[in-house]
């Protein structure tokens, strides 16, 4: 896979059902997914959170990167935990109950 120009990080915490949306509306954006690679961190989620990551790699293939650690606390372990692995260009961290619209990332 080329370099992608846009990492976007997810740092997500008992996000259900919000990560769903998340994960999509990254999944659509115009730029194309070719230029995209999505980190999500699940920061020890207990809600069903890593199932369904699990489902939305399986419907994105080659997009999601997920990893997994124990609870930190807060987002900043997760998010940097993330940074570490990103490859673009630009980086862009999206909260896992947001989504964005489909032009974001081009813009």
């Amino acid at each position: 896979m080329a370099t992608p120009t846009v990492s976007v990080i997810i740092a997500a915490y008992n996000a259900m059902p919000y990560v769903t949306r998340t994960i999509s509306s990254v999944a659509e954006q115009t730029i194309g997914t070719e230029r995209l690679e999505v980190i999500v961190v699940d920061d020890g989620s207990t809600d069903g959170t890593a199932a369904e990551l699990d489902r939305l790699a399986g419907v994105h293939p080659g997009l999601l990167r997920i990893v997994r650690q124990e609870n930190s606390g807060g987002p900043a372990a997760p998010r940097n935990a993330g940074l570490d692995l990103a490859r673009g260009e630009f980086v862009f961290f999206l909260d896992a109950d947001d989504h964005l619209g489909p032009e974001a990332l081009e813009r």
